[in-house]
């Protein structure tokens, strides 16, 4: 099985298993090869995913076994469009559901005992009732981090000025619908 991570589009990836539904999926951007979890962390996962066969009626990461729906799917994609109308073909239908197959989201990733291997799936919902379960990365985590993130140094003059640019803007009708709430 295999997850098209090509920004190119140069052909969609079938990732269905055992039903035959040719699930079609594809990353925006790689996942990372390690991943350093901590205290626990997030990734954030983002591409198209659709059935030439059903639509999408939901989807969700699955992170270790535990189920998080996306944000956001069925989003306009005319790149994913273009490139499944100049592959193999597929009647308007399929073509209809490739447009609309944007998602993206953020996967919670909980912290761990040992270095244990991180599972991110992809769980589609087909309004059909059937379900798909495809594999996107199983990720090496670390407890930490192999270098410190430098934080930035809180900058108090840059906060005053957004402070007093906020205070500026504000309105008297602003607190009336604050009150009203």
């Amino acid at each position: 099985m295999a997850v098209a991570q090509d920004r190119a589009l140069t052909r969609p990836v079938a990732s269905g298993r055992e039903s035959g539904r040719d699930l079609q999926l594809g990353l925006d951007f790689p996942l990372p090869r390690t991943l350093a979890v901590g205290t626990g962390t997030a990734l954030f996962v983002c591409g198209w995913c659709f059935s030439p066969q059903a639509r999408v009626r939901s989807l969700a990461f699955v992170v270790d076994g535990e189920v998080q729906p996306v944000m956001h799917h069925g989003m306009p994609r005319i790149d994913v469009l273009r490139a499944v109308a100049s592959g193999p073909q597929l009647d308007e239908d399929s073509k209809f559901r490739s447009y609309w197959s944007g998602f993206w989201g953020i996967a919670r990733v909980a912290p761990r005992a040992g270095d244990r291997a991180c599972e991110l799936l992809m769980r589609a919902t087909l309004h059909d009732g059937g379900e798909e379960l495809v594999e996107l990365a199983r990720i090496p985590t670390t407890r930490r981090a192999e270098q410190e993130v430098p934080l930035p140094e809180p900058d108090p003059a840059h906060w005053q000025e957004q402070l007093r640019e906020w205070l500026q803007n504000i309105k008297p009708e602003d607190f009336e619908k604050f009150n009203k709430t």
